[in-house]
């Protein structure tokens, strides 16, 4: 069975899509600002306990979230999309990270992961390459 969405129900999933990515690069932002923050701090002989924490887990960039999204994003809200959205796309960044060092540390199996990336406005990835090829055959 194949989903067959209006053109409405199509540019809702679109938006929905797009605010996915932009919770997930969001998420890796505040993540790469804390590790330079801290490298900086690091150059200034501060001691690590003292450090600037990052926020590797889902609660943390879920909060860190909440706090922005109203200044940086307020079109969310107006647009009427899922709170759910921004929510699964940090803890999907903070599973991201987790992967990454459990790989470094050996306690993954399989191939080696690298940190995150951010994500692209695309049209498919891989999922759906998957998939084409998949029906080719």
């Amino acid at each position: 069975m194949e989903l067959a969405p209006t053109e409405e129900q199509r540019v809702r999933l679109g938006q929905h899509a797009g605010l996915s990515r932009l919770g997930e690069n969001f998420a890796l932002e505040r993540v790469k600002a804390a590790l330079d923050q801290r490298a900086a701090e690091q150059t200034y002989g501060i001691p690590e306990d003292e450090l600037t924490l990052v926020p590797w887990s889902a609660p943390e960039l879920e909060s860190a979230w909440r706090v922005a999204h109203p200044d940086r994003f307020p079109w969310f809200v107006e647009a009427g999309l899922s709170s759910r959205v921004p929510k699964e796309a940090c803890r999907v960044m903070a599973a991201g990270f987790r992967t990454f060092f459990d790989s470094r540390r050996g306690r993954r199996k399989g191939r080696e992961v690298g940190f995150p990336s951010w994500r692209k406005r695309e049209h498919g990835g891989p999922r759906s390459d998957h998939l084409r090829n998949h029906r080719r055959q």
